[in-house]
């Protein structure tokens, strides 16, 4: 899992950098549409970027489908005592943001209020900086 994982941060850098190289050279273009990000290129640089951000991606859930499928192929071991072995309960949540909607989910309430309050710092975040480019835009 931690190969597929590491894999696909490397390949996003790479794609962040040749798409910021491309942009950087003339051959594409960044912008926002709304709330949501785009990318156009015209060269091979701002291409190969591009294709590097979808392998990310690629590779970041298949590191997450192994990593689910490793954990329940994982029988537990006889050691002989007659005390039970020790069973480690994993948590996880997330944040989908789809426009200004935040969708919140975790496997117990703890980390499920605990993306909540992330997912409220993202929103703010937005918010603020929306806002300090909309003045500095208003005042030019």
């Amino acid at each position: 899992m931690r190969k597929w994982l590491l894999a696909s941060l490397l390949l996003f850098v790479s794609g962040v950098a040749l798409i910021i190289a491309s942009v950087s050279n003339g051959e594409g273009q960044v912008g926002l549409f709304l709330i949501f990000p785009f990318i156009v290129t015209q060269g091979w640089i701002g291409a190969a970027g591009s294709l590097l951000l979808f392998l990310a991606i690629i590779s970041f859930f298949i590191g997450l489908w192994t990593s689910t499928t490793q954990d329940l192929g994982q029988v537990p071991i006889e050691t002989g005592s007659s005390m039970p072995a020790a069973r480690t309960k994993k948590s996880y949540g997330g944040v989908v943001l789809i426009g200004p909607i935040p969708i919140v989910f975790g496997s117990d309430e703890k980390i499920a209020k605990s993306m909540l309050i992330i997912a409220a710092a993202i929103l703010a975040a937005f918010v603020l900086i929306f806002l300090i480019i909309s003045l500095s835009k208003m005042s030019a």
